[in-house]
């Protein structure tokens, strides 16, 4: 663990509070408990955890083990409520994290941002009608293989038909180098949960370019 990657971390608001999660990172959540979900806010400690209850030194692990170990913090700005800055880890990768806390006290923190840095143009979107034909040869050239057999999906012409049989359904699409790569689809439903109604975002299908 390299806690020297921590000392140039401005005392401010958000950078105690940066300072203390990176720390969990590092020591791969030793020491952590379902105290440290006091650190954000109700609404983000919804969209972090939902309503599971898992080992919160094992989240930590999880969330280590898919970023690799930090080698190195660089901030790229910061102020007493807001801290940006990059992260390179031992997988080769680097990473945007993007912190702000309330400023109100206890200053929660109320933005918690992970972006990977690439070498290519990305973009995220909600599709729209008029990319209802790039979707469909994605999703085209995208089979299921199960074994032997490989399976796909033909929408034909109305690739958003299937979506209207759902109350709530978005359906999303990423480009690289302006290029169609990825679609998605998820569907937003209510649900008894230990007796309280919850929203529950269902993923319909993931699909991405080989």
């Amino acid at each position: 663990m390299d806690y020297n990657l921590l000392q140039n971390i401005p005392n401010s608001l958000a950078g105690q509070q940066i300072r203390w999660y990176l720390d969990r990172l590092l020591c791969e959540g030793n020491g952590a408990s379902l105290k440290d979900r006091a650190h954000y806010t109700p609404e983000l400690r919804r969209r972090l955890y939902g309503v599971s209850e898992p080992d919160e030194r094992a989240r930590w692990r999880s969330i280590t083990a898919r970023l690799g170990r930090i080698t190195n913090f660089t901030i790229e700005y910061a102020t007493q409520f807001a801290i940006r800055g990059l992260l390179t880890t031992t997988k080769g990768h680097q990473w945007w994290l993007m912190l702000e806390v309330e400023a109100k006290p206890p200053h929660l923190i109320a933005k918690l941002d992970w972006q990977r840095q690439v070498d290519f143009k990305l973009e995220v979107r909600k599709a729209t009608e008029a990319d209802a034909a790039a979707l469909a040869e994605i999703e085209r050239r995208c089979p299921i293989v199960l074994g032997d057999t490989s399976i796909y999906f033909d929408r034909g012409d109305d690739y958003f038909a299937f979506t209207r049989l759902m109350e709530e359904a978005t359906v999303g699409i990423a480009l690289v180098d302006d290029k169609p790569a990825a679609a998605t689809c998820a569907a937003m439903h209510k649900v008894m949960i230990g007796g309280v109604i919850r929203p529950i975002v269902t993923v319909a299908h993931l699909r991405v370019m080989p």
